[in-house]
């Protein structure tokens, strides 16, 4: 079975979402292919404590309890998804850590690449997963476009194609975003 493009998810998203279980099983083909380029780019930027198969296991529960494919409007609504189920998976696992840390919890890989970055960082991880979780409401594709980049590692060109939008608007998003988290983040710090 070829996997579908991006250009043919509309019309999978409609005849799955009537039943259609032939494009249900396309729609999991080419959500499964795009978890595996989003974990595999975590995985090279060493941003998970977990292994590949764990965390790509873990996207595709996250995806499937939360029934997305029955409520995704678009390709760039599931790419979305994924992005922010991979994120949400690797903020747990920083909770795992930083109860660790502080002698609640046992069998933590301390020594994780992501982990120490994350500890050299002027902001808390949880703070940061929380301004996301406001900018969200606030504007969807722009947390959408700070989960693929900073999260998944991806440039601009993955991130305007996995979004279906344009460079240019993913430069923009990138940049307000990034000015809106950082005045966010400051003001959590200053409370």
């Amino acid at each position: 079975m070829n996997s579908p493009t991006s250009n043919s998810i509309p019309g999978l998203l409609a005849l799955a979402q009537q039943g259609d279980l032939q494009a249900r099983e396309q729609l999991a083909q080419w959500m499964l292919e795009n978890v595996n380029r989003l974990v595999g780019s975590v995985m090279r930027q060493g941003k998970s404590a977990l292994g590949h198969s764990s965390l790509t296991s873990e996207v595709l529960v996250k995806l499937v309890r939360g029934e997305t494919i029955d409520r995704a409007p678009s390709a760039s609504y599931l790419m979305a998804a994924i992005s922010l189920a991979t994120r949400e998976i690797l903020i747990d696992s920083y909770r795992r850590y930083a109860r660790w840390k502080q002698g609640f919890a046992e069998g933590v890989p301390a020594d994780c690449p992501w982990f120490k970055k994350i500890d050299e960082s002027p902001f808390d991880m949880l703070e940061l997963h929380d301004a996301l979780a406001r900018l969200e409401q606030i504007d969807s594709r722009k947390a959408a476009v700070v989960t693929l980049r900073y999260f998944c590692d991806l440039s601009l060109n993955e991130t305007a194609e996995k979004l279906g939008v344009s460079k240019s608007t993913v430069e923009a998003d990138w940049r307000l975003a990034r000015a809106w988290l950082f005045e966010q983040l400051v003001q959590t710090g200053n409370e």
